[in-house]
């Protein structure tokens, strides 16, 4: 039997995973000039889940090949 493809899935180039926590984290801050947050981090946790629905706006799916070519811009996808 052949070998499936593995698909990978991608944040969409201006919607990664950094860009998305860092805008839910930001809520909490409560000391901005020494960066300093308070969280319930069990609703963060769901509340970063919830900031990235929906899916087919924040993610794409990609074998692993095409996957390191839209990470390092090789692969434009429109």
């Amino acid at each position: 039997m052949p070998k499936k493809a593995e698909l990978h899935s991608a944040h969409v180039h201006g919607l990664e995973r950094a860009l998305i926590i860092d805008n839910v984290i930001k809520n909490y801050l409560i000391d901005e000039k020494n960066q300093i947050i308070q969280v319930d981090l069990h609703k963060v946790v769901e509340e970063i889940f919830e900031a990235h629905k929906p899916i087919n706006k924040h993610f794409i799916f990609l074998c692993s090949e095409c996957h390191r070519k839209y990470d390092n811009g090789t692969l434009v996808i429109d």
